[in-house]
């Protein structure tokens, strides 16, 4: 068979697949981030200032910034970023996770405009939020194979 042949070339992929392995690849890389980066250090910081009573930045400086009941608010922040990375990565309430991250991520923008690494930083996961908010979490996603689930049962 000639190679100029239909049937001698590998078929592509089709955008259904790609899309949904986008998708994947964007919740895994921004879930990831944000657990690593910020949850995981952030966790480990207020577990180490409730038993141990060491200090923990993030109280202060949320107190500074006028946020009232600092200590309970850092510990909600910090525990919205663990959940949220986690659920961002198994694709698990996908669009609330990116909404309360989203939500979370450009408050962090316009409080932190005056440094801008940490502003362009807490943009970059906002955009991300807001795609994942947007397009959903795609096919390879716990949302997908629990609502696949939940039709089954229901015909």
């Amino acid at each position: 068979m000639p190679l100029d042949h239909p049937r001698s070339t590998p078929a592509s992929p089709t955008p259904g697949i790609l899309l949904n392995l986008g998708l994947l690849i964007l919740r895994i890389v921004a879930g990831s981030c944000l657990l690593a980066s910020h949850g995981w250090a952030g966790g480990l910081a207020a577990w180490s200032h409730i038993w141990h009573k060491t200090p923990w930045g993030l109280p202060a400086h949320l107190t500074e910034l006028g946020f009232p009941f600092a200590l309970p608010l850092g510990i909600a922040l910090i525990l919205f970023t663990l959940l949220g990375g986690v659920f961002l990565i198994l694709g698990l309430l996908s669009r609330s996770s990116a909404l309360v991250m989203g939500l979370m991520t450009l408050m962090a923008a316009l409080l932190y405009q005056s440094f801008p690494s940490v502003a362009e930083t807490a943009v970059l996961y906002t955009g991300i939020c807001v795609s994942i908010f947007l397009g959903g979490p795609g096919a390879f996603s716990l949302d997908h194979w629990l609502r696949a689930i939940t039709r089954r049962r229901k015909t």
